[in-house]
């Protein structure tokens, strides 16, 4: 946390616009997000094999609602990390520094 908040402090001293870093944070959240939700994709598909091995099911009934879930778990990250990066966009450059 210290390191983002010296790279912000660093990125706005030199000029950056709070719309940038705003849009920096949220570039990279979504960045992990989709990774963690592709690796979740994906166990699920394994983890699907797995059971239809035990029991009878049809996973191409379920895949939208599967897709859909994905959707909503990547929209309700990027909506919680909006107010951290609304508070990162408002750091005093000057502050930022300073915490060494």
């Amino acid at each position: 946390m210290e390191q983002s908040s010296r790279d912000i402090g660093v990125r706005m001293a030199v000029g950056a616009t709070r719309g940038r870093i705003l849009a920096m944070v949220l570039r990279r959240v979504s960045t992990m997000l989709a990774v963690g939700v592709a690796t979740g994709l994906g166990l699920t598909v394994l983890a699907r094999s797995v059971v239809g091995m035990v029991i009878y099911f049809e996973p191409q009934k379920e895949a939208g609602g599967t897709l859909a879930l994905a959707a909503l778990l990547m929209m309700a990250g990027l909506l919680a990390a909006l107010i951290p990066a609304a508070r990162a966009a408002s750091t005093e450059p000057v502050k930022a520094l300073r915490t060494e």
